[in-house]
């Protein structure tokens, strides 16, 4: 199992922020609300996508 590196972490935390605001929204009866959720996501999907690539280098393998 390789470790994960601090930018494959942040990218993962990122991703993972971007589904609960979109579950989040998706429950919302505020459409405002819902749809600053849903920006939140689209910002988070892009942060993550921002994120330095990991270097497989570096990584031990266990």
């Amino acid at each position: 199992m390789n470790p994960m590196t601090p930018s494959s972490q942040l990218a993962e935390r990122l991703l993972a922020h971007a589904l609960l605001c979109r579950q989040i929204a998706r429950q919302s009866w505020h459409e405002e609300t819902a749809a600053e959720l849903e920006k939140l996501a689209a910002e988070c999907d892009l942060a993550a996508a921002m994120a330095p690539p990991t270097d497989d280098k570096n990584q031990s393998v266990h």
